[in-house]
């Protein structure tokens, strides 16, 4: 996993997979805590790459765009590793400028990064053996309401994991695989430091109606953050936490066509304690193209290290005569926010060109975490002060309906369409939250992929995007086009993202940099090599 226990998200900068390597990407809907462990609330977002006999020869891409596309190349060489094993080794580089913004300047984000590593896969007939590592090394600029100056971050890393696949039989499965990661982060404010080791066992057993899964794994995270300004202060410089996880889970075939899944995560850690994290899913086959499915299921999500240690020191914040300084408070005695999800999905083929996929779901939520201004108050150096504090204060009712629909006309031609509709209906129990929803009530979007002549494809893709009142955002569309062609084993593509023109406000947040407008629009160009 690549999410971060220091601010609960994931440091995207610091990831860089190439493009040509990934096999698929899975997006899992819903609350995924039974197989996936604590915050993996919404949705789980799984890439899975191509193995290393699938990308065997030499590769080379690069690419050129205006906007905000910069520049990037990319080497990939694949080989033979004895008789059983293959491996693949690449280099990666790009450079991103700035965003535009609102005002016609660029912010203060641009992006680069170096990357390196392979992948060795070995066959062993009764399983497998996987491993990979890579390591990065670039800047991030940036800066928000705490770093008022625009400066570089130092980003750098490494990390590697193995995995080891065994098949005892057709009914059995054992699976085990390690990962260590350091990364490091030098920003205006602070040096990052974070180690992470962990290590999983899992064991899936096919039966006679059922299909059980079990599994048990540890990781270890140690985190070190330095102030540099004594504006962003953790409670402890170094902080360490274990985490210890069991989970099972068991596929039961009730009937031919109805099929019943129970499980549970377990999750023990020292900030946040004991967290359990049940499911109970159904699914109907009223026929060969039809499924009828329902899920409730628990989800939490820990706080993070940010909202239980960050504060900020007592006068860090320069200001004039007369007003007050804004502080952050940490709250050490957050509590988990847990979710009780319901959905209820159907899919359907009716032919063979069409597929319709329609998913409602509601949430009952408790203990949501949100910040919130405190009340003034004076310092013993006579300074006012308004501090802005973290609390369980917000539980509620988030309800919604998705749909999703593909359809080939003819051969060489597939659309797809897809809608959202979101509705939150959050009570604070303390105060107001300094920010509303930020998420758009409605959203949709429109696909197309043709095959034009047999080696070239025109892809089109429209986006629309709603209101988002919390962030006195108004809604917005968006429209991309590509066309790519192989020419003998060589593929030319060109892509224009916002073909509508224009920019609009895509963000405005408190204390993140404010007015970024990333949709103006850009064109982009790229060669790949394949030999």
């Amino acid at each position: 996993s690549i999410y971060s226990n220091v601010f609960s998200g994931v440091h995207w900068d610091e990831q860089g997979l190439m493009l040509e390597d990934i096999e698929r990407i899975e997006v899992i809907r819903g609350p995924g805590g039974t197989l996936w462990g604590a915050n993996a609330v919404n949705g789980v977002v799984s890439i899975i790459t191509k193995r290393a006999v699938d990308t065997q020869g030499t590769l080379l891409s690069t690419s050129l765009g205006t906007g905000a596309a910069g520049v990037d190349g990319a080497a990939r060489h694949g080989g033979r590793l004895g008789g059983n094993g293959h491996y693949r080794v690449f280099a990666k580089s790009f450079d991103r400028p700035g965003s535009p913004l609102v005002s016609g300047t660029r912010a203060d984000d641009d992006w680069a990064v170096t990357r390196a590593g392979f992948r060795a896969d070995w066959d062993t007939g009764a399983g497998g053996f996987t491993l990979n590592a890579d390591v990065y090394d670039g800047t991030a600029r940036g800066k928000s309401f705490f770093d008022p100056v625009a400066t570089n971050s130092e980003i750098r890393g490494e990390h590697v994991t193995g995995s080891w696949t065994a098949t005892q039989s057709k009914r059995s499965e054992t699976r085990m695989q390690a990962f260590y990661q350091d990364s490091r982060r030098r920003s205006f404010n602070l040096d990052e430091q974070a180690r992470t080791f962990d290590v999983e066992f899992q064991h899936n057993l096919t039966l006679e109606r059922q299909r059980a899964s079990w599994g048990l794994s540890y990781r270890s995270i140690d985190d070190e953050m330095v102030s540099r300004t004594g504006i962003l202060v953790f409670g402890a410089e170094r902080q360490s936490d274990d985490l210890f996880t069991a989970f099972i889970q068991d596929e039961i075939r009730l009937h031919p066509k109805l099929f019943a899944t129970v499980g549970s995560k377990v999750q023990y850690e020292g900030a946040s304690g004991v967290q359990w994290q049940p499911s109970v899913r159904a699914l109907w086959l009223p026929t060969p193209r039809q499924k009828v499915w329902a899920a409730v299921t628990r989800a939490v999500r820990t706080p993070s290290l940010s909202e239980r240690d960050l504060t900020t020191r007592p006068g860090a914040f320069p200001t004039g005569p007369g007003s007050a300084l804004l502080t952050i408070e940490a709250n050490p005695d957050l509590e988990s926010e847990y979710v009780i999800a319901s959905e209820l999905g159907y899919r359907a083929q009716p032919v063979s060109s069409v597929t319709v996929d329609v998913t409602a779901f509601h949430n009952s939520a408790e203990n949501l975490i949100a910040n919130y201004f405190g009340s003034f108050y004076v310092d013993q150096n006579g300074q006012a002060r308004l501090p802005i504090l973290y609390g369980n204060i917000l539980h509620g009712e988030i309800s919604g309906l998705e749909t999703f629909a593909t359809f080939r006309p003819s051969a060489g031609w597939d659309l797809s369409v897809g809608y959202s509709f979101l509705h939150t209906d959050l009570v604070s129990d303390l105060a107001e939250p300094i920010e509303a929803t930020t998420s758009p009530q409605h959203q949709w979007q429109l696909r197309s992929s043709v095959t034009l002549m047999p080696r070239t494809a025109l892809e089109a893709a429209v986006y629309y995007v709603g209101a988002r009142p919390g962030q006195n955002l108004g809604d917005d569309y968006r429209m991309d086009l590509r066309v790519s062609s192989d020419v003998g084993p060589m593929e030319l593509s060109i892509a224009a993202e916002n073909l509508f023109g224009g920019s609009h406000l895509e963000f405005n947040g408190v204390v993140e940099q404010p007015s970024l407008a990333p949709t103006s629009q850009s064109v982009t160009g790229r060669a790949t090599w394949r030999f």
